[in-house]
């Protein structure tokens, strides 16, 4: 990576490579390289700058960041797993990855639970049967009032999304543990009308 002879930074780099190979104007690059080379120079996009292509064309002793280096830093690769040595990587890797799941959406559904262990206490849906179509019915109305622009529950004060998401927490961990009254009727044709009538 160049960073600057005299302040060491990464962006004043850009600057000294071009100064280093003396460009003129003749070829505009491509203008995805030119707006992630704008970000560290105030560069008229406009103008024309005549990178070189590769190492091998500079003077011996001059390293400077090529086009082929712009065009990377603009299109980056995909990010890949990296294992280390421990043997748990492994192990990890197969496993479900929790850190995926977005933490300002646990933190709406746990405003949503504490409402719900206040008034009727913690995991009480464990105590008693959990009937499907009771909590599909209230997280449907949260989402409606939260598409209608409403963003809290006028009773709790807290985020209709938040809701929503501890209804249908409910319901997995009701399935999951063997505590839900699967009340849904017969299966429809829902997925079936929805393929037919693809715009």
């Amino acid at each position: 990576m160049l960073v600057c002879n005299c302040c060491g930074l990464f962006p004043c780099g850009i600057t000294q490579a071009i100064n280093d190979v003396n460009i003129k104007k003749k070829e505009k690059l491509d203008k995805k390289v030119m707006e992630e080379f704008m970000k560290y120079e105030d560069i008229n996009l406009e103008d024309d700058f005549d990178l070189p292509k590769s190492k091998t064309e500079l003077s011996e002793g001059v390293t400077v960041m090529t086009e082929d280096d712009l065009k990377q830093m603009a299109e980056p690769e995909e990010t890949k797993i990296i294992l280390g040595t421990n043997p748990k990587d492994l192990l990890g890797t197969k496993k479900v990855s929790l850190s995926k799941v977005p933490f300002s959406s646990i933190v709406y559904q746990a405003l949503a639970m504490e409402d719900g262990a206040k008034k009727y206490g913690p995991f009480n849906w464990r105590e008693n049967k959990v009937i499907a179509s009771i909590y599909i019915d209230a997280a449907m109305r949260h989402l409606g009032s939260w598409y209608d622009g409403e963003e809290v529950a006028d009773d709790s004060k807290k985020p209709h999304l938040g809701h929503a998401m501890a209804c249908i927490g409910i319901i997995i961990d009701a399935l999951e543990t063997g505590n839900l009254v699967d009340d849904r009727p017969l299966p429809g044709n829902m997925s079936a009308l929805i393929e037919k009538w693809k715009k």
